[in-house]
C-alpha cells in the first residue's frame, strides 16, 4: 500500500523521525527520493542510537513536527498504540516500511534489489521482536535470512523488555 492517499507526493511535506544510527542513510535516501518524487521533507533525529527500539510514548515527548507537514514517517518497528503519538502531532503519523531499502516502494515507487555479490564481506541479519513470535516463525524467518545470503543471525530482543 502506498504511503500517500489522495494527494500527490509533490504536494507532500513528511516529517521523518529517525535514531542517530541511521540519521545518514535515511538522508541520503529521502534526499534522492525526494528529487525524483518532488515532495518535500525534514528530518527528526531523536537521541537514542537504534531507531528500532523507539516507543510511540518516547517518541510523542520528544516530537516537534514543524508548520506545513502533511505526514509524519516514523520507523517501521515502532510498536505499540499510537494514538498517544498521534495526540502531540497535528500531522497524522504513519509507521514506515521496517527496512529503509523498502521506502521507496513504500512510497510508491519500484525497487531493485542490490547486488551484494561484488563485497567480500560477511552479512549480519537480525531477526527482531524474536520473543514476540512462535519458534516456528523464528526458524522460517531464520532459514529465510540464510537463503538471502546471511552469514551470521543475531535473535533480537523487544524494546524495553529485559
Amino acid at each position: 500500500m502506498a504511503f500517500v492517499k489522495n494527494m500527490k507526493l509533490a504536494d507532500q511535506r513528511i516529517h521523518f523521525i529517525t535514531g542517530r544510527l541511521a540519521e545518514g542513510a535515511l538522508r541520503a535516501e529521502v534526499s534522492r527520493l525526494a528529487a525524483q518524487f518532488g515532495f518535500q521533507f525534514t528530518v527528526q533525529v531523536l537521541p537514542i542510537s537504534v531507531a528500532a527500539l523507539l516507543t510511540p510514548e518516547w517518541i510523542a515527548a520528544r516530537i516537534e513536527v514543524p508548520p506545513g507537514t502533511n505526514q509524519v514517517l516514523i520507523p517501521g518497528y515502532v510498536r505499540g498504540d499510537l494514538d498517544t503519538l498521534q495526540a502531540a502531532s497535528f500531522a497524522p503519523i504513519r509507521p514506515g516500511p521496517k527496512d529503509l531499502r523498502d521506502l521507496e516502494e513504500f512510497l510508491g515507487g519500484q525497487t531493485q534489489p542490490p547486488n551484494l555479490d561484488q563485497y567480500d564481506i560477511e552479512i549480519i541479519a537480525e531477526i527482531n521482536h524474536a520473543p514476540n513470535q512462535s519458534f516456528e516463525a523464528i526458524l522460517a524467518e531464520a532459514k529465510q535470512l540464510r537463503d538471502d545470503g546471511a552469514d551470521l543471525i543475531d535473535v533480537g530482543c523487544l524494546p524495553g523488555h529485559t
